[in-house]
């Protein structure tokens, strides 16, 4: 609830600049959470983990923390940009997570 809150309110201060920016930003978004993912792959097959385990890793290391992202972006660094990319990574990433999800539990069940 507090993340759905979160990006309530950065959608309705930073919603123009979200939208501006959202065709560049929204392929950077794709690239790093494949990107990340595929390192949780990497770590969990060099620690030899099995499928489930892997699952975990992939979908862990592409889900960071979307609200700390914004408020060290917005207010420690002073950045509202990184704001825009924090939340149009996390408004990327839950399909693309979600959607992997459902291909590895179907997987899981064959």
């Amino acid at each position: 609830m507090a993340l759905a809150t979160t990006v309530a309110i950065f959608l309705s201060v930073l919603g123009r600049s979200v939208l501006k920016d959202l065709g560049a930003t929204i392929w950077l978004a794709v690239v790093f959470t494949v990107v990340v993912a595929s390192a949780g792959l990497i770590v969990g097959a060099a620690l030899r983990a099995d499928r489930r385990q892997l699952q975990t890793l992939a979908i862990e290391f592409a889900c960071r923390n979307t609200a700390v992202t914004i408020l060290v972006g917005v207010v420690v660094l002073g950045r509202p940009e990184i704001a825009v990319f924090g939340l149009v990574v996390f408004l990327t990433q839950m399909p693309l997570v979600l959607g992997a999800v459902a291909v590895t539990n179907r997987w899981n069940r064959e």
